[in-house]
Order: C-alpha cells, then sequence, then structure tokens
C-alpha cells in the first residue's frame, strides 16, 4: 500500500525574501496607522478643550449681552423720560461762567455713554455669534474625527 505523503516543499532564498518584504511592509503600515491614530487622538483632546472654553466663553458673552441689554434699556428709559435731559439743563443752567466748558463737556461724556453702551452690546454680539459659528465648526469637526478613528479602529491587523 503506497501512502500518499506530500513532497516537502522547497522554499527559496526568492520566498524568504518576498516574505520579509511582506512583514516589512505590513510593520511600515501598522507604524504609519499607529501615527495617524496618535494625531487624531491628540486633534481630538485639543478640539475638547477649545469646545469646553468656547462654551463657557459663550456663556460669559450671554451674561454681559444680559448686563448690557438691560443698561441700554434703562438709558432709552431714561431717554424717554426725560430725567437725563432735564437733568443736563439744570447743570448747564447753573454752571457758572468759569464752569460752563467743563460741564459742556461732562455733559457730552454723559450722553456719549448711551452710545458706548450701543457700542459695547454690538461688540458683545459680534464676539458671541464668531464664538457660536467656532463652536458649531468644532462640533463638526470633531465628529468627522470621531468617524475616521472608528475607521481607523477597524484597520487594526492582528498579526
Amino acid at each position: 500500500m503506497l501512502l500518499a505523503i506530500p513532497a516537502p516543499a522547497a522554499v527559496t532564498d526568492e520566498d524568504i525574501d518576498r516574505a520579509r518584504q511582506e512583514v516589512n511592509q505590513i510593520l511600515a503600515d501598522s507604524q504609519e496607522l499607529g501615527s495617524e491614530v496618535q494625531a487624531a487622538w491628540a486633534r481630538q483632546l485639543s478640539l475638547e478643550h477649545e469646545i469646553e472654553s468656547l462654551i463657557a466663553s459663550i456663556a460669559f458673552a450671554r451674561a454681559q449681552i444680559e448686563e448690557a441689554e438691560a443698561r441700554v434699556e434703562e438709558a432709552a428709559v431714561e431717554l424717554y423720560m426725560g430725567s437725563t435731559s432735564v437733568a443736563s439743563l439744570q447743570i448747564l443752567f447753573s454752571a457758572s461762567d468759569e464752569q460752563y466748558g467743563a460741564v459742556v463737556g461732562y455733559l457730552e461724556e454723559v450722553s456719549g455713554n448711551e452710545d458706548d453702551l450701543v457700542n459695547q452690546l454690538r461688540s458683545f454680539r459680534t464676539e458671541l455669534d464668531r464664538q457660536s459659528t467656532r463652536l458649531a465648526e468644532a462640533s463638526a469637526e470633531q465628529e468627522v474625527l470621531t468617524a475616521e478613528l472608528e475607521q481607523m479602529g477597524t484597520h487594526v491587523v492582528i498579526v
């Protein structure tokens, strides 16, 4: 009875070189993937910190806007009720000739405060819009990065 015994396979130097190249390529791909994953995690961490900072900054900006709106409203009520203009006229008329220049300067400064409040409110709103836009961008980037990290996880090769 003859048994079918497989013939020993002859391994050539070319086979060994090809296997060595494949292993080296797998190692290179693995190192590249590892570097990409590390960079992605570093960016993810950076985005988390930026988002936390933006959320806090937006809350602060909203509080500033509320405060500025209240001051603008108070100034508008004072102007509407005439208390500012009546008080201003009383100060102006009661000033002596020597005080007149200083009183006019003071009244100009007081009346400019309403403009300053409105400009400050605009500035706060502009900054809030900028921060809100950046928050949306950072959140979208973070979502993309999370998906990329998940995709990288599926490429892990166990050797």
